[in-house]
């Protein structure tokens, strides 16, 4: 079984369409300039203290200094954060010696606090360096600025659960470092709208390294800084929150709610502690909530509200005069900022949405296709608990997805063991490839399939899982069982046959036996009366010749012919019944020297002719010797025979040696016979010529085939009517070409 890795909510397998990102490379750069320039600026503000530089401490000259404790608490986190900052090159210490600076710059930040809300003194404002008590924006000597102090802790905190996450997704360290943004923020605006001496008796060093440090920790895991598909607390607070979808009057009505509840804070604040607040200390949040909440029309309306709740209610005289060139400043620099601040939040959200729109559009794409599938398919964790599966599955097990999902795979398997040993095996070697299964449906329904697994990585290179796949080959071997059954009645029915065959064959192989010992013992004992007989007619011939008249000789002639004719049988058919029962003496034969003595043999039957014999050097062989001089006397004298009635006749021997056989051939340029009779050549008493035509037994060429036969040979014969035949046979030459 198989699918793809996704989320509970849809799972995905493979976007046919990314959605637009920054890219991670972007986001490292970032981060590593977060880190080193808080770092940087720590290492320079302690410089101005160890030298007594004091444009190095405030950056600006008549600005607040800062704090030796910040500057320290600045190059312990951005340590931190340098050791941090890549997920997938961490070790154990790596990761303990930046949770331990971190820790260290909390520890003060919080002792600092302390010191400033109850009054404490913990001897660790004046550690390193003793500042002057008239110095500018001194709480008291030494002391960091309160926001400062509650920044290093949260920001350090964050750094210590920067990798941690609870079972909903949620991750402290965001919720953290976002905080710890506003808060800088507030304090570097705050800095930049009222530019007074004692603002929130922070530094702009300070101000300025903890703005850009508190955003390079958010980007330090793009998966939760940017819209990813895990729920943050920015997508929770600002666009998921977001109220594009909300009714305008709602929107709009906020953005007019948030500016006035800004603008009765401030008076009450103003009113309770008889202080005079930055102009737009408690409208700059409103204006930012209201853009992030309810888009670029809330925002820019908050915007200009809150500069008209700022220009008659705040400023002195109401009003915007020319002669208070401040407030005009303020005014020019917070307008900007605002209408900015609500176009690049409205773009924020469109570019989300979209991306979003895209992810959507490409996890039904791709759940389609794992659906399309008719295999089952699942995802399994590493612990073995199924995260995802299609409808094939669902179809395949009897049970629902919702129910499938968590559980242990291997259940639902006929041998659990056997399915956990494939899933091992695939984190063995990678891959597993048509492993034997077989799930069991609710109803008890078996369905065997060939498993196919391999493990599924995410973008870090790390596995995830495993994603499976189950081919059902139920039919298919239904059908290789049947296919096994009947090659199983086939063998045994060949074994029958054969042995049938065999019992039959022997059978034959007695009778021929008799057969020819019969023929044998009947042409051997007829050798005797057909000699008294050729003897007595030729006493007649000799001895009482003169007594005969001429029909008489004429027969006793005619008997003569006879006898002769009848020997010349009896001998082929004894030539023939050897060439069966005599075992052969296998040697290497001179095939020249046997030619010649058939040719010797054969010189009656050549006088008077003109037939010429052609015989070209031969190369040797194996076999009987006096069996194929037996072979070459009946296929000359059958080739002198059928070309002695053609003028000009030629008969030709040649031979053609192979890798284990050597092919020897008699060619005669005579009568030829017709092809459609070549199967009648070779057998006993067959015949293509009349006797009176071409005398013969009829058991030449059957001879020829059985003393071929006996070492493994074979013959055969071509030829065509009045052009002449060629018999042609091959013998084993003992790979001795």
């Amino acid at each position: 079984m198989g699918s793809v890795p996704a989320s509970r909510a849809e799972p995905v397998a493979a976007s046919p369409v990314a959605p637009p990102a920054p890219s991670v490379r972007q986001w490292s750069s970032f981060v590593s300039l977060g880190a080193a320039l808080s770092a940087g600026v720590g290492l320079v503000c302690l410089a101005g203290w160890v030298f007594d530089i004091p444009v190095l401490k405030s950056g600006l000259p008549g600005l607040v200094q800062i704090k030796a404790n910040t500057a320290v608490c600045l190059i312990l986190l951005g340590i931190a954060l340098w050791l941090r900052k890549s997920e997938t090159k961490q070790t154990r210490g790596r990761i303990l010696v930046a949770q331990a600076l971190a820790g260290l710059a909390a520890v003060i930040g919080l002792a600092s606090f302390g010191e400033y809300l109850f009054g404490w003194n913990l001897g660790i404002d004046q550690f390193l360096f003793v500042e002057n008590p008239r110095a500018i924006g001194a709480i008291r000597p030494g002391l960091m600025a309160p926001i400062n102090a509650i920044n290093f802790v949260l920001l350090g905190l964050a750094v210590i659960f920067l990798d941690r996450t609870t079972r909903r997704q949620f991750w402290p360290s965001q919720l953290l470092s976002f905080i710890a943004a506003l808060l800088a923020l507030f304090n570097l605006l705050d800095f930049t709208l009222a530019p007074r001496e004692y603002h929130t008796h922070t530094s702009l060093p300070a101000a300025a390294a903890l703005a850009i440090f508190s955003l390079a920790l958010i980007c330090a895991r793009p998966q939760w800084s940017y819209g990813g598909s895990q729920g943050t607390v920015m997508r929770r607070w600002f666009f998921e929150g977001f109220a594009a979808e909300l009714p305008q009057p709602l929107r709009y009505g906020g953005a007019v709610l948030l500016v006035a509840v800004a603008t009765i804070l401030r008076h009450l604040v103003e009113k309770s502690f008889r202080v005079t607040l930055a102009t737009f200390i408690t409208l700059f949040p409103a204006t930012f909530l209201a853009a992030v909440m309810g888009g670029m029309g809330p925002g820019i309306m908050a915007t200009f509200l809150s500069g008209l709740a700022a220009a008659y209610f705040f400023f002195d005289p109401p009003g915007i005069t020319v002669e208070k060139l401040g407030d005009v400043i303020d005014l020019a620099i917070f307008l900007p900022i605002g209408v900015g601040m609500s176009v690049f939040a409205e773009s924020r959200e469109r570019a989300r949405r979209r991306s979003e729109e895209t992810l959507r559009t490409a996890s039904r794409y791709s759940r389609s296709l794992i659906e399309a599938s008719l295999d089952p398919l699942v995802t399994i964790d590493p612990e073995g608990k199924i995260t995802d599966v299609n409808k094939a599955t669902e179809e395949a097990t009897g049970i629902r997805r919702s129910e499938l999902v968590g559980t242990d795979f291997a259940s639902y398997f006929t041998e659990p063991e056997n399915a956990r040993a494939s899933y091992r095996r695939v984190f063995d070697q990678g891959q597993v490839i048509d492993y034997a299964l077989a799930i069991r449906h609710v109803s008890g329904k078996i369905t065997d399939v060939l498993y196919n697994a391999s493990l599924y990585r995410d973008e870090n290179g790390s596995v995830t899982g495993v994603f499976a796949a189950a081919r059902d080959v139920t039919e298919r071997k239904r059908v290789e069982q049947e296919l096994a059954a009947y090659r199983q009645h086939l063998e045994e029915m060949v074994v029958q046959r054969t042995g049938e065959l065999q019992t039959t064959n022997t059978r034959l192989e007695g009778a021929n036996a008799e057969l020819e010992t019969f023929a044998y013992s009947v042409s051997h004992d007829l050798r005797t009366p057909l000699r008294a007989v050729d003897g007595f007619s030729r006493i007649l011939i000799e001895d009482y010749a003169p007594k005969l008249d001429a029909e008489g000789q004429r027969i006793v002639n005619v008997i003569r012919e006879a006898t002769k004719k009848m020997a010349q049988m009896i001998d082929d058919i004894l030539a023939f019944s050897r060439a069966g029962r005599m075992e052969p003496s296998i040697r290497s034969i001179d095939m020249n020297e046997l030619v010649r003595e058939a040719l010797r043999t054969l010189e009656p039957a050549l006088a008077g002719s003109n037939v010429k014999v052609q015989i070209p050097p031969l190369p040797g062989s194996e076999g009987d010797a006096p069996m194929i001089q037996r072979l070459w006397t009946n296929l000359l004298d059958n080739a002198i025979k059928f070309t002695r009635p053609k003028p000009g006749g030629v008969v030709e021997v040649g031979a053609q040696a192979g890798d284990h056989e050597t092919i020897y051939y008699v060619k005669d340029n005579g009568v030829g016979f017709d092809m459609q009779y070549v199967g009648k050549l070779f057998g006993v008493f067959q015949r293509l010529h009349g006797q009176n035509e071409f005398p013969g037994t009829g058991i030449g060429l059957a001879i020829v085939k059985r003393i071929v036969a006996r070492p493994g040979g074979r013959v055969w014969a071509e030829g065509r009517v009045g052009q002449g035949a060629t018999i042609s046979f091959a013998l084993p030459n003992g790979g001795k070409s």
